[in-house]
């Protein structure tokens, strides 16, 4: 693609920001969209503009560190390992590209690929060829660590993974369902996603694409915190650590992450994302309003080119109004089902688009990091209720229970077997015959 298609793609995505950002969008008028990343990928549909809701945010929003007219301008330092180089990291929204021809002589293996080989789409400008950070990842194992100074060290990853075999001895293999819960860009308040846990999320990932058949990744798609006047949505509020966070996003998917949308902003009032509720009988909202998070938590997915037709509630609190219309609009809701009198079973209903599945999590999640003994026993009380196994974790729990190191150009990942939550969850799992997977419904 030359300079041309550049230049399209940039004010599709500066209509997208001003689309989003604009408090007089009408509601009939279509949402501006990125396009899938190929024609191989999930269609999203159409998603209608979404109407303001008066009231519902009372924080400012953030300090963008550039806009949409500077995309492919705003760059950042690249150090080849420690080193530094001439290398720029390139900025398209918050999705971050290396020009292949500035890293090549360092790491000759990065021939410019074909287009299908990529989930995002590959750029030419003026001889160069512009890749996708996630994508290098993929294609040429190059990982990069985003440093607090707004540069980033590029390396080629090494991990060193253990094994998880599942267990022959439980008969034929069973899925068991894992959901990384709460990931948001929350620019490291409280140590939750500093640049230092996104990179040890990627990890689990990475850990997870060799011993896992899928797994689910529970998004919020807008953090907000008023009392550090934070409102930050990731397809328009464009910043060096949003750019982690998406790079994040981009490759849980790559090692076979599904996206939840975990609410719109799990929060209410002054209440912090993550901590707060959305849809709880408290909140006091209009069906008017509850549609309208609704198709704006889509509309930030669409926009980032990613789908979802998947919904938990934020804290699995929720108004029977809220419900209904939840049911009306997606196809999976991500926990027990309420009229059922079994427990820990996936449970189907008819609904707006058919049948709507509720998947529940009854092992529930890792309540703290001293919950090793505690998550291992209801994973077994699980089993012997005949209960499905699922449950859901905090990836920062294991920020301090992985091992990174540096050695030049190779960065390798490894996990604390002893300490690690994943290893140990998944192993509880295998000793049951099961591995984590994808819904199968069929």
């Amino acid at each position: 693609m030359k300079k041309k298609k550049i230049t399209q793609w940039m004010a599709l995505l500066l209509a997208l920001a001003l689309a989003c950002g604009c408090t007089a969008c009408r509601a009939d008028e279509p949402a501006q969209q990125l396009e899938p990343a190929n024609s191989a990928a999930e269609d999203p549909g159409e998603t209608a503009a979404v109407k303001p809701v008066p009231g519902e945010i009372t924080a400012p929003e953030s300090e963008p560190d550039y806009t949409a007219e500077d995309l492919f301008q705003a760059s950042y330092p690249v150090r080849f390992g420690y080193a530094p180089s001439e290398a720029k990291l390139y900025m398209a929204g918050n999705r971050a590209y290396l020009c292949l021809e500035e890293i090549e002589e360092t790491f000759p293996e990065c021939a410019a690929p074909a287009e299908a080989a990529c989930r995002w789409p590959v750029y030419e400008d003026d001889g160069k060829t512009y890749v996708s950070l996630a994508d290098a990842d993929v294609l040429w194992g190059l990982c990069a660590f985003f440093r607090d100074d707004k540069e980033i060290e590029l390396y080629r990853r090494a991990t060193e993974f253990p094994e998880v075999p599942v267990s022959q001895a439980a008969g034929s293999e069973g899925t068991a369902y894992l959901r990384l819960e709460d990931i948001c860009a929350d620019q490291g308040a409280d140590g939750g996603f500093t640049h230092g846990a996104l990179e040890r999320t990627r990890l689990e990932g990475w850990f997870l694409k060799t011993c896992a058949e899928g797994f689910y990744i529970a998004w919020i798609p807008r953090y907000v915190d008023p009392a550090r006047g934070l409102d930050v949505d990731v397809s328009r509020d464009f910043s060096f650590y949003n750019a982690d966070l998406v790079y994040t996003l981009d490759v849980l998917q790559n090692c076979g992450g599904r996206i939840v949308l975990h609410g719109l902003t799990h929060q209410t009032g002054g209440e912090v994302s993550a901590d707060g509720t959305e849809f709880a009988k408290e909140c006091r909202l209009s069906a008017e309003q509850i549609t309208a998070k609704f198709d704006e938590a889509v509309m930030i997915c669409s926009a980032m080119g990613y789908y979802s037709d998947i919904f938990e509630f934020p804290h699995y609190d929720y108004t029977p109004a809220a419900l209904s219309l939840a049911e009306a609009r997606f196809s999976v809701i991500y926990q027990q089902d309420p009229t059922s009198r079994r427990l820990g079973q996936i449970e189907a209903h008819q609904g707006g688009k058919g049948t709507v599945y509720y998947v529940p999590t009854p092992a529930d999640y890792v309540y703290s990091a001293y919950d090793m003994d505690g998550i291992l026993e209801r994973i077994r009380k699980a089993e012997a209720a005949g209960q499905i196994q699922s449950l859901f974790f905090h990836t920062y729990l294991d920020a301090d229970r992985t091992i990174v190191r540096a050695d030049g150009l190779q960065r390798t990942y490894r996990l604390d077997e002893n300490r690690n939550f994943l290893l140990r969850i998944l192993r509880a799992w295998a000793s049951l015959g099961c591995r984590p997977g994808l819904f199968d419904f069929d």
